[in-house]
């Protein structure tokens, strides 16, 4: 097995060295955070790409012949920092042709174990050598997630507050910045045994980091004016009031709601804390920054529900949406719903969808769906869609915590492969509010990085074609699905003039604008 870490350290004791690429270009390269920053041309290696080409690398018994037979973005500048290292070496001719005919044997059989042992690239090889019926349950399930070794957060990490009054007292809403209510708060545990012995139908799950902010709309006196909403108790509100009001006000009553404190620095923990102090069904999570990915991780290997739902803090969900959910999945025998949704700026707000049609899809229906707008938010983010848990758990889907764009776009990708029925539902659930460092800007920052970003990501969106269609399809379809390098990643425009574009006072619940449906 690659020690993927060992590498590493080995790339960044030797950064600021001069290497020579095959084509006689020298460079040197520096080591910030997980990427390698090259010299010539701004151009940056990541530390996943890095395991892919290692994961080849092993594949081939470390002969490597050029960059090429590493098939990874900037392989022509990591080959020969790897090969100068003693990391991988170049092949006698026979020794190369032993390697091949060597890891191509026995296809199906190398899928599965190469999947349990997360050598992701070793699936690919063996499905590509005809294996492909044999590895359609073993390829993407561990790989990914086994192949990229980095320090991460376990369960003994968290601090749990559960839904129990009783157990954490009489927290309020607006404690101290920086603050978790009381001492007890810390973990409190069968303190509420009818609650904690209870499946519930759904666990829906919320991330929140620095969440607090206020919750501002237009002054009744004047619309230019911004004013803070106010709860049925006087209090100001914030955006994490008004995601966790939507939630709780919620038709369908069987859910429990795990909020994720991820190491917030304002009243965010205090908040949750209060909510758990009032509700059962609520268990407030405190844990060390460690990014989204990892938070939504953690709260998965918590959660009990027959169900997943995501949330993002500063959003909220119409009172039917879990209901809709539910419904739509049961009565359709689906294996996941997605669903429409609300694209939110300032006062506005505008409906945004993609498959014009209700009918249920296939696997490969949704494909096909999906390739004509690849990059819309629509298919990338989670927080529009419905999930089994049975699923996730049994093919050990998780985010990948070595991506930093796009991971839960990978998420849905993986989810996917596994599912037979999907169903569209072209009704608004979710209130997507546009905020700063959002793709949109991210592209703006120029076209290179851009690319860059999404060379990351194509291989997955590849690999998911390859997975849903035979041979003579997926080649059919391989010209657009390309295109997906090139696709400007859309989440609707909501403006005050566009014809389906709405005042947000008149699509939301009105307890919840006013902010009345919280205490």
């Amino acid at each position: 097995m690659i020690d993927y870490d060992a590498v590493w350290q080995q790339l960044e004791n030797n950064a600021g060295r001069t290497f020579t690429t095959t084509r006689g270009l020298k460079f040197t390269y520096s080591v910030i955070g997980h990427e390698m920053k090259i010299s010539r041309k701004e151009k940056s290696i990541t530390y996943s790409t890095v395991c892919l080409a290692l994961d080849n690398a092993e594949l081939l018994n470390y002969s490597v012949k050029g960059p090429k037979a590493l098939k990874v973005f900037g392989a022509s500048y990591l080959y020969p920092v790897l090969l100068d290292l003693g990391i991988i070496h170049v092949p006698d001719k026979g020794a190369r042709k032993a390697a091949r005919k060597s890891a191509l044997a026995g296809s199906e059989d190398a899928a599965h174990e190469a999947a349990s042992a997360g050598r992701r690239n070793d699936v690919r090889e063996a499905a590509s050598a005809g294996g492909r019926n044999g590895v359609r349950e073993a390829a993407l399930t561990g790989g990914k997630s086994g192949a990229r070794k980095r320090p991460k957060l376990t369960l003994a990490d968290l601090q749990i507050v559960r839904g129990s009054a009783a157990a954490v007292g009489t927290a309020e809403h607006n404690a101290a910045p920086g603050s978790h209510g009381t001492a007890e708060h810390d973990v409190v545990s069968g303190s509420n045994s009818a609650a904690e012995s209870h499946v519930p139908k759904v666990s829906i799950i919320i991330p929140c980091y620095n969440a607090a902010k206020p919750w501002l709309r237009p002054s009744s006196d004047d619309p230019d004016m911004k004013v803070q909403v106010t709860g049925a108790d006087g209090k100001p509100r914030t955006i994490l009031h008004r995601c966790i009001d939507s939630v709780l006000g919620q038709d369908f009553k069987d859910f429990e709601l795990i909020l994720m404190d991820d190491g917030s620095q304002d009243e965010t923990g205090a908040i949750l804390d209060a909510y758990a102090a009032e509700d059962p069904r609520v268990t407030a999570v405190h844990k060390p920054n460690s990014g989204v990915s990892s938070t939504r991780n953690l709260a998965l290997d918590l959660a009990k529900g027959e169900y997943v739902q995501f949330l993002d803090a500063d959003d909220w969900i119409i009172p039917e949406a879990t209901a809709l959910f539910v419904h739509t999945l049961e009565d359709l025998h689906c294996d996941m719903v997605i669903a429409d949704f609300y694209r939110v700026v300032g006062e506005h707000a505008a409906p945004k969808g993609d498959i014009g049609s209700g009918e249920v899809l296939t696997r490969q229906g949704y494909a096909d769906e999906m390739m004509k707008n690849p990059a819309d938010f629509y298919y990338g983010v989670i927080w529009n869609k419905f999930f089994r848990r049975s699923i996730i758990e049994k093919f050990h889907l998780r985010m990948d915590e070595d991506l930093n764009w796009c991971e839960d776009f990978i998420f849905v990708l993986e989810y996917v492969l596994h599912c037979d029925r999907i169903a569209p539902l072209r009704v608004p659930l979710y209130y997507y509010v546009k905020t700063d460092g959002s793709l949109v800007e991210t592209q703006s920052a120029g076209i290179t990085s851009f690319v860059r970003m999404k060379m990351n990501v194509i291989e997955y969106y590849n690999e998911f074609y390859k997975q849903t269609y035979d041979g003579l399809d997926y080649a059919l379809r391989r010209p657009r699905i390309i295109g997906f390098l090139v696709a400007a990643a859309g989440d609707g425009t909501a403006f005050g003039f566009a014809p389906s574009t709405k005042k947000l006072a008149d699509v939301m619940d009105d307890g919840l604008y006013e902010g009345r449906s919280g205490k």
